[in-house]
Order: structure tokens, then C-alpha cells, then sequence
């Protein structure tokens, strides 16, 4: 399946960067669920929930989904690399 061509990597950034939309995707049997909180001091930090209801889920928090999706690495590659093997 091309992703891009259901739900373009662009559209994806706006909505993720703008709107503080949240997300949830499937790669290699593990959801990787794009979401926001609020941290102790009030402010919005980015999260990344990774895994599934069978072994659990890790959670990773950054500063803002920039420097998130600057800093995540699936199998060595960024998200944009992989945005095509998303479900």
C-alpha cells in the first residue's frame, strides 16, 4: 500500500505540527500512537506511545513534535522514511 497516496506526509505535518491533531498508525505488528500532554509546568510536550495490548506500550516524551519527529528513528530511519510501511 502507498500511504502517501491515502495520507500524504505533508498533510500529516500540517495537521500534526498546526492542528495538534493525534495520531495512531501500525508498523510491524506495534501501534505508534503520536499524541500531546501536558507537562508539570503546564506546557505541551509531544509524545510517542510505541508498542501493542500484548506486550505493552513505551512512552517517549520531547519538548515539541519537531524536535520529536526530528529525533525518532524506526529501524534506523526516520518517520518521513517510513511513512510508506504505516498502515
Amino acid at each position: 500500500m502507498n500511504h502517501e497516496k491515502i495520507f500524504p506526509w505533508k498533510e500529516f505535518i500540517e495537521r500534526y505540527l498546526i492542528n495538534h491533531e493525534e495520531f495512531v498508525f501500525l508498523y510491524k505488528e506495534k501501534e505508534y500512537h503520536f499524541a500531546f500532554a501536558d507537562s508539570k509546568k503546564g506546557q505541551m510536550i509531544a509524545e510517542l506511545n510505541i508498542g501493542n495490548k500484548e506486550n505493552g506500550y513505551k512512552c517517549y516524551a520531547y519538548k515539541s513534535p519537531i524536535e520529536l519527529l526530528n529525533s525518532v528513528k524506526i529501524d534506523g530511519r526516520t518517520i518521513q522514511e517510513v511513512w510508506n510501511e504505516f498502515e
